[in-house]
């Protein structure tokens, strides 16, 4: 028997084990026999399936009527210029492969395509998967990415994800033959399932995140079926920021597939979200290359949250209403250490009320972290209001914490920035009000 033979058999397997296991999967309603102009390179075997959990009456309440995971993975380069990455490329699938499938993805595979196959893949994708009412789509592109131009300039500057064949980015034909990365906002803004995730480790994609609103907060009690969360959703995560080279070593898909066990160890409900993934990604990614500052965006105002399934596929399914018992508030990672090497700078501008900066002050302190200073500013000074931010990559975590303290406590919602190029004492976090 072939690895690939026995990988498959092995992916049945473990798909029949998470059927009996943990939830219930109904084939049907959604035929693999889809028209593709270029056929993916691997797929599930037989249809895709319904995702359905326990409700306080124990009755099964389908969650998604599909669900679908597509992965392109750009590894085969053909110009010199661009750095092939196959082997890592072979790695990321695999891995992302293997644990979608355990949690009931049908998974769809896409290598080394060519700049009009890019394009009509992504087509052929809303047309065959964008429409199926109430299903979920996880996007994940593993490639090249590059930004030409600066900021500032006129016109402004385009981030790219790359095809494999790309001429050199200094070439006149580069930009005619690339993916504009805002494409991929066009294409979550046309779909219309219920739920999509988009996960993007490529050099520069950070780029798309800049026009998106925040993720969402910590979640309720019940969040799995409440209305709340069913809302349509667009998430976005990045492997870096807009202007970050990525290593194509793979660190990024490791953790995503780590996070789909280990990002609900907060909440402990056995369920992880796109929320609490985006959260886990950002917090952990750093700690494996320093530096490495991945983003997390969502395209929707009013939205609601991906759920990727159960972070244990082997523990027996409680009703939903019933798993989670502890308040929102223990959700928030910060750990006794993180925050007391905290030291925060509170800003409040000029005419605004210093009683507001106390509250806050006193909120900060129920959990450990000590307020250094409350400066006055003019409205000249510093960012605008609702801004984080940090200056070394450690003290991420810490500006996390802050942002869902702030969120889940008095309904606050702010922004985290890195200044680029600028470095403080290690610990500081200033907040502007």
């Amino acid at each position: 028997m072939s690895e690939d033979v026995a990988r498959c058999v092995l992916r049945n397997l473990l798909g029949t084990m998470f059927l009996a296991g943990f939830a219930t999967l109904s084939f049907g309603g959604h035929s693999a026999a889809l028209d593709w102009t270029v056929p993916p390179a691997y797929e599930t075997a037989g249809a895709s399936s319904a995702f359905k959990v326990l409700n306080s009456n124990k009755q099964l309440v389908e969650l998604y009527s599909a669900s679908y995971a597509v992965l392109i993975m750009e590894g085969g380069y053909r110009d010199s210029n661009w750095v092939a990455v196959t082997q890592s490329a072979r790695d990321n699938e695999r891995r992302l492969t293997e644990a979608l499938e355990t949690r009931g993805f049908h998974v769809l595979v896409w290598r080394d395509l060519d700049s009009k196959g890019l394009v009509s893949t992504l087509e052929d994708v809303r047309r065959n998967l964008g429409y199926i009412h109430d299903s979920r789509l996880f996007f994940y592109y593993f490639g090249h990415g590059t930004k030409i131009g600066e900021d500032g300039d006129d016109p402004p500057p385009e981030t790219f994800l790359v095809p494999v064949d790309a001429p050199p980015a200094s070439s006149e034909d580069f930009e005619k033959v690339s993916f504009d990365i805002n494409r991929l906002v066009e294409f979550a803004s046309a779909i219309k399932v219920r739920h999509a995730f988009f996960a993007l480790e490529a050099c520069r994609a950070g780029e798309v995140i800049l026009s998106m609103g925040d993720t969402a907060a910590p979640n309720p009690p019940g969040y799995i079926l409440a209305p709340t969360t069913l809302r349509s959703s667009r998430e976005f995560l990045t492997a870096g920021n807009s202007d970050q080279d990525v290593p194509a070593q793979g660190r990024f898909s490791k953790v995503l597939v780590k996070g789909l066990s280990d990002a609900d160890g907060v909440g402990g409900d056995n369920y992880v979200t796109g929320t609490e993934m985006m959260t886990y990604v950002v917090n952990h990614l750093p700690n494996l290359n320093p530096g490495q500052n991945p983003q997390q965006g969502e395209l929707l105002e009013k939205h609601g949250d991906f759920i990727f399934g159960p972070a244990n596929v082997s523990i027996k399914e409680k009703p939903v209403e019933e798993a989670y018992k502890t308040p929102a508030t223990s959700q928030i990672d910060l750990p006794q250490d993180v925050a007391a090497s905290m030291s925060i700078v509170l800003h409040v501008r000029a005419g605004d009320s210093l009683e507001t900066a106390r509250n806050v002050q006193a909120l900060f302190a129920k959990y450990g972290v000590q307020t250094r200073a409350i400066v006055p500013v003019n409205s000249a000074q510093g960012p605008e209001k609702g801004i984080i931010r940090y200056y070394n990559n450690g003290d991420l975590r810490g500006a996390t914490a802050l942002r869902d303290i702030l969120r889940t406590e008095v309904g606050q919602t702010t922004r985290i920035e890195q200044p680029d190029g600028v470095r403080g004492q290690h610990g500081l976090v200033e907040l502007w009000l």
